[in-house]
C-alpha cells in the first residue's frame, strides 16, 4: 500500500512515473496475479465450505475486512505484555448503523478512501496504460480496506446463539479480568 501510494502521489505530482517506464509482460503480470489469486481464493472458500459462489465472495470480503485488524492484534500480542483482546461491538449504541460502522473501522476507512482518491488523482493527472494498471491496483487495495466498514455494518444486529450470548458476557469478550489467580491446580 505504501509503495503504491508513494508511486501514485509522485506520478500525480510530476505528471509521469518516478521510475523507468514499465512495459510488456512486467506491466500485466501483477494484475494477472491479482485476478487469478482472487478467483483461486473464492474457489477455495466455495470448495472447502460447500457454499455458494455468492457466500464465498462474501466470506472473502470478511477475510479482507480483517486484513488490518489481525496483523495489528498479532503485533500488539508480541509487543505488549498482558494485552487484552476485545471483540468488536455488535450492538447499536445510539447512532446510525453506518456511522457506527465507519467509526469502528475508521483507520481502514481512511486507508481505503486515500487509496481510491490516489487512484482517481493518478488517472486525472497522468493517464496512460501504466498508470491505469497502477490505479487498478490502488483501487483493489482500497476496496480491501473498505471491506472493514461493510463487515462492521453487516455484523450489527445479528442474532446471537445461546452460546454466543454467554461468550458475549464473558471476561474474554468484555476484557474484565478477575484479580485472583486461576483456580486450576498446577502440576509440580
Amino acid at each position: 500500500m505504501a509503495l503504491l501510494l508513494g508511486t501514485a502521489i509522485a506520478t500525480a505530482a510530476h505528471d509521469r512515473l518516478p521510475v523507468a517506464q514499465i512495459t510488456g509482460a512486467a506491466l500485466v503480470i501483477p494484475l494477472l496475479f491479482l485476478v487469478f489469486g482472487l478467483l483461486r481464493a473464492v474457489w477455495a472458500l466455495k470448495a472447502s465450505g460447500s457454499i455458494s459462489w455468492g457466500d464465498a465472495a462474501s466470506a472473502l470480503r470478511v477475510w479482507f475486512a480483517l486484513s488490518w485488524t489481525v496483523p495489528m492484534a498479532d503485533v500488539r500480542g508480541l509487543l505488549v505484555f498482558r494485552a487484552r483482546f476485545l471483540r468488536t461491538p455488535k450492538r447499536r449504541q445510539g447512532i446510525s448503523s453506518w456511522a457506527q460502522a465507519l467509526r469502528s473501522a475508521r483507520f481502514e476507512t481512511t486507508l481505503g478512501t486515500v487509496a481510491v482518491l490516489a487512484a482517481l488523482a493518478l488517472e486525472v493527472r497522468a493517464l496512460s496504460v501504466t498508470t491505469t494498471i497502477l490505479a487498478l491496483l490502488l483501487l483493489f487495495q482500497g476496496s480491501v480496506y473498505l471491506c472493514a466498514p461493510w463487515a462492521s455494518f453487516a455484523a450489527e444486529g445479528i442474532q446471537l446463539t445461546p452460546l454466543r450470548r454467554i461468550y458475549r458476557d464473558s471476561a474474554q469478550s468484555t476484557g474484565e479480568r478477575s484479580e485472583g489467580r486461576s483456580s486450576v491446580a498446577r502440576s509440580p
